[in-house]
Order: structure tokens, then C-alpha cells, then sequence
């Protein structure tokens, strides 16, 4: 959770708070800035997967009930974020105000939304998939990823919506990839974890290289080359899995947290009012 919670920090800074290189000005900075990109990209991957991972033991809580703590998380950190801007800019705003009372309605939380709506839904949704068969959850699985991963890919263009992985279809996708992960005990069956993972950074790195290039060569700029520097692309999402495996599956004794509601809601939503609130301007 810290790690996706970092990984969103510094994505937030790269994109908002960061001058975007130019290939033809500067190719070393742009390599270097478009590498380190494609590795935080996927912060937002790995909530979902975590929710959907340990949905076994989060459907035995009664979540519905700690709806209040979720909002009183929101309220207490919007707040102290509130008192903070004033210190260093000396002038408050209605608009930090009205988010506090009403988070929901201009959209900026749409991801955190989007994972609380399916940390309810867990219990009863974790309950249907547990009668079903193994070979359906299979197909289903295979049906989903063509659909959210390989087309999208193919054509290039973000064909669902998919709003750079804060769109609710893709993680309620990452909530079930979670589900089969801990279902079918995934980590068991991924041999050489570590060189995986090492492989998984160097496709996605090289991509960003060899699309570059192909990109420059067709279409004389880099329209194209990050096509698979998403975190809905096939290279992306084998990061992120080999990156769980190894962070909450194999070094859980020694990194991750324990698994409950509070703790979750805790880290999604500090997070993700530091990143939208009236502090963002200086994270």
C-alpha cells in the first residue's frame, strides 16, 4: 500500500508540478522522464489488486457500517490539508470548503470513489464468485483482459475510458485480477519472481525506446510511442502483477500491512486528498 501510495505521489509530480521534454530538445531527459513515468504509473494498479486480493477477508467485514469512519478519514485530512495551504499562502478558498462537505461532487476523487464503491460491493460480489467454477472465472478473466488490455493496445486509443487507470471498469478489472491471483494462488505457479520482475521493467522501459523510434520514423514525432506506458497495457499490467507477487505475496511478512478496511481506506484517501485537495499545488 505505501508503495502505491509513493508511486501516485510521484506520478502527480512528474505530470502536474514537472516540465514535459522534448525528444528533438533534450533525448537524454526525455528517456529519463517518460522511464521513470512508466514506472510509478501503475500506483493506481495496485490498490485494486490489493482489495480484490485480500477480498476473502474483507467480505467478513461489515463495511457498510464503516461508511462514516471512511467519510471522518476524508474530513479530518481535507481539513489538516485546508490549515496547511492557509499557513503558506495566507487565503482560503470556498471551493477546499465545499469539497470537504460534498467530495463527490466535482470529480476529483473519482479513483478514491471508485475503490470504496468496490470495497462495498466485496462481500456480495466475493460471495457469487465463490460458487462459481474455476473454468468460468477463467473465461471471464480471458474475456476481460482482451476487452480492457489487448484492444485498447492494438488500436492505440483508450477505447473504454479507461482515464489512465482511475476509470471504475478497470478497477473493478484489477479487483477481480486480484480475486483469481489469491483464488488460484498464482504466486506459487510465477518461478524466478525477481528476474520477472527485472524483465517486466526492461520491456516496458525498451518500449518507450523502440516506440520512440518507430514513432519518429512514421510519423516524425512521438505521438505513438507510449502506447505501452499505460497502465492498461499488457506490459504495464505484467509489472504490476510481478510487482505484487513480490511486495504482498512473498515479502508480506516483512512489508505489507494487515488487511482491513480501515487501513485501506486510510491510505487511499490521504493519499488521494494530498494529490486533489488544496495541497497539490505544493506535493
Amino acid at each position: 500500500m505505501s508503495i502505491a501510495s509513493i508511486f501516485m505521489i510521484s506520478q502527480h509530480i512528474l505530470v502536474n508540478l514537472t516540465d514535459i521534454p522534448q525528444f528533438n530538445v533534450n533525448p537524454d531527459r526525455y528517456y529519463l522522464y517518460f522511464f521513470l513515468k512508466a514506472i510509478t504509473g501503475i500506483g493506481t494498479n495496485i490498490i485494486p489488486l490489493v482489495l480484490g486480493y485480500y477480498s476473502y477477508v474483507l467480505c467478513r467485514k461489515n463495511v457498510m457500517k464503516q461508511l462514516s469512519n471512511f467519510y471522518l478519514t476524508f474530513f479530518f485530512t481535507a481539513m489538516l490539508c485546508n490549515l496547511f495551504s492557509y499557513i503558506i499562502r495566507s487565503e482560503m478558498s470556498l471551493r477546499d470548503f465545499w469539497i470537504v462537505l460534498f467530495p463527490i461532487s466535482q470529480n476529483y476523487f473519482s479513483f478514491s470513489v471508485s475503490c470504496i464503491l468496490g470495497l462495498l460491493l466485496l462481500p456480495k460480489v466475493t460471495n457469487k464468485l465463490n460458487d462459481l467454477e474455476s473454468n468460468k472465472l477463467i473465461k471471464v478473466l480471458i474475456m476481460l483482459t482482451v476487452l480492457l488490455v489487448v484492444i485498447p493496445t492494438l488500436f492505440g486509443k483508450d477505447v473504454w475510458g479507461l482515464q489512465e487507470g482511475t476509470n471504475v471498469l478497470w478497477i473493478f478489472y484489477l479487483m477481480y485480477c486480484g480475486y483469481i491471483i489469491k483464488r488460484f494462488d498464482v504466486g506459487k505457479s510465477i518461478r524466478f519472481p525477481y528476474i520477472n520482475f527485472m524483465a517486466s521493467i526492461f520491456l516496458l522501459l525498451s518500449s518507450i525506446y523502440f516506440m520512440t523510434s518507430i514513432s519518429m520514423l512514421i510519423r516524425e514525432d512521438t505521438s505513438t510511442a507510449f502506447r505501452f506506458c499505460v497502465p492498461y497495457s499488457p506490459l504495464a499490467l505484467y509489472y504490476t502483477v510481478i510487482l505484487f507477487d513480490i511486495l504482498e505475496i512473498r515479502t508480506q511478512n516483512f512489508f505489507s500491512v494487515k488487511a482491513s478496511p480501515q487501513v485501506i481506506s486510510t491510505f487511499l484517501i490521504s493519499t488521494q486528498v494530498i494529490l486533489n485537495g488544496s495541497v497539490n499545488n505544493f506535493v
